[in-house]
C-alpha cells in the first residue's frame, strides 16, 4: 500500500494505492477464528471458492524468480535542443530462475519500467525496452528482435532508452525502479523492484554493483 498525494483545488487529498502483486490475501472473519480469501462478485464480497483460488495460484506457480545483480541509470539532455526533454538510459543486470522446466517467452512490448524519485514526487513510465545477453552466448537464454526466450537459469541485461518530455531539476537522490515483465501464458506480470543509489562523484548517474564499478573506472580513466 502506497500513500499518494492528490491535489484537489487548494487542498491535498491523501489516497491509498493498493498493489495486488502479492495475491491471494487472507483475512480474518470478524468475530470468529476463521480465515478466508475475500472475492468480489458483481456488487458483493464473499469467500473465494477452491476453483477461484486455483485460478489465482496457478499463474504464480509458473512465474520465474528474478535477482537484481547490478544496475545503472543516467540522464542527458536531448540532441534536439528546441524540444525540452530528458533522455533516460537504464541498464539492469538480472538473473532469472524458472519455476518449472517449461519454456518461457517474454515479449519486449509486454515489458514496462517505472522510474520514480519519491522524495521529489517524480515518476516516469518507460516502455522502450529491449534485452541483451551478458557478454557471451547462453545455453539457456535466447534473444530475438522481439522477445527473450527462457529455457533455464541465466543472466541478461534489461535495457531502456527513452526520451521524456519536460525539463527541470535532476534529482540527486536514490532512484526507485519497478520492472513489470509480462510473460506469454502467465496472467499476472512478474514485478521486480530495486533501488539504485546516486553516484555523488558523477552527477546525473546512478549505479549499484558491477555496473557501478565500471562507471567509476571510466570516470577515473577520463579524469571525471
Amino acid at each position: 500500500m502506497t500513500p499518494v498525494n492528490v491535489p484537489v483545488g487548494n487542498a491535498t487529498v491523501v489516497a491509498l494505492l493498493f498493489d495486488t502483486d502479492r495475491v491471494p490475501f487472507v483475512v480474518k472473519v470478524e468475530k470468529t477464528d476463521r480465515l478466508e480469501v475475500p472475492w468480489r462478485g458483481s456488487t458483493s464480497i464473499r469467500s473465494a471458492r477452491r476453483d477461484e483460488l486455483l485460478r489465482l495460484l496457478s499463474p504464480l506457480q509458473r512465474s520465474p524468480i528474478f535477482e537484481v545483480l547490478s544496475g545503472s541509470l543516467s540522464v542527458s539532455d536531448p540532441r534536439v535542443k528546441d524540444k525540452p526533454s530528458l533522455d533516460w538510459q537504464i541498464v539492469i543486470m538480472l538473473y532469472v530462475v524458472p519455476s518449472d522446466s517449461g519454456r518461457l517467452v517474454l515479449p519486449y512490448h509486454s515489458c514496462k519500467c517505472i522510474l520514480s524519485f519519491p522524495e521529489h514526487k517524480m515518476r516516469f513510465e518507460l516502455g522502450n525496452v529491449w534485452i541483451e545477453l551478458w557478454g557471451h552466448k547462453s545455453a539457456t537464454l535466447f534473444v530475438t528482435g522481439a522477445e527473450l526466450i527462457v529455457e533455464g537459469p541465466g543472466m541478461f541485461l534489461y535495457r531502456v532508452i527513452q526520451s521524456v518530455p519536460g525539463s527541470g531539476v535532476i534529482p540527486g537522490t536514490d532512484a526507485h525502479l519497478r520492472l513489470e515483465l509480462k510473460f506469454v501464458g502467465i496472467d499476472r506480470p512478474v514485478v521486480v523492484e530495486t533501488v539504485i543509489p546516486a553516484i555523488i562523484q558523477k552527477p546525473r548517474h546512478w549505479a549499484v554493483g558491477k555496473l557501478k564499478d565500471e562507471i567509476v573506472k571510466e570516470r577515473d580513466a577520463y579524469g571525471g
